[in-house]
């Protein structure tokens, strides 16, 4: 991805919320999400669409999940499961890989969709205009699959770019600081929409 330096900074900093299935909740692994987000740089609007949608379904072909706590498992303070957990952690290695490798195989393919959708999903113009556009690839739920709300991801997003880190000592605690926050976030949003799915929900226009 041949961004110039200052916006892959701040493109690391807007995904700082991704991890842990988006903000620790265990949802959409933040790998994918973030692969996404790459696509919507490397292919122009509206084929970055059809993109995204390829690269969730081989995602889950290979994986046969997209859940971060399918993928991983699940958590509590038990010693044998917080060991377990730690172990199975290893596939984050291998997801990053794997998707990396179809971003890139993606990236390559013809261009197969100049229309974009006749009614297009609504994302909040809350990011820098580069990034905005990069990040319409949230629209419908991950390219139209009713997977987490683009409003909730890109909201996520601004969080990260305000809080967020990208290198220095102090990087852990920046993005710790960004995942709290999009944390409590996100069961805001919930709250107000019904659910974080975009399948799930009936309006969601003016949350954030």
């Amino acid at each position: 991805m041949c961004l110039p330096e200052e916006k892959m900074g701040h493109s690391l900093r807007a995904c700082s919320g991704f991890g842990a299935g988006l903000a620790g909740l265990r949802l959409t692994c933040g790998a994918l999400l973030g692969a996404a987000l790459s696509l919507g740089f490397l292919l122009p609007y509206p084929a970055s669409l059809l993109g995204v949608t390829m690269l969730k379904r081989q995602f889950e072909a290979y994986f046969g999940n997209s859940l971060c706590r399918e993928l991983v498992g699940s958590l509590d303070w038990h010693p044998y499961t917080i060991k377990k957990f730690i172990k199975r952690k290893h596939i984050c290695l291998e997801i990053v890989d794997k998707t990396a490798a179809w971003v890139n195989i993606l990236r390559q393919m013809p261009i197969m969709l100049n229309t974009p959708p006749s009614f297009p999903c609504f994302i909040p113009h809350l990011l820098p205009p580069w990034l905005q556009q990069a990040a319409k690839v949230y629209e419908g739920g991950l390219a139209y699959t009713g997977d987490i709300c683009g409003i909730l991801i890109v909201k996520i997003m601004d969080i990260g770019l305000r809080q967020g880190g990208e290198s220095g000592i102090l990087l852990p605690l920046k993005n710790l600081r960004a995942m709290l926050k999009s944390h409590s976030t996100a069961f805001i949003f919930r709250r107000k929409a019904g659910d974080f799915c975009c399948k799930n929900i009936k309006k969601c226009l003016h949350i954030f």
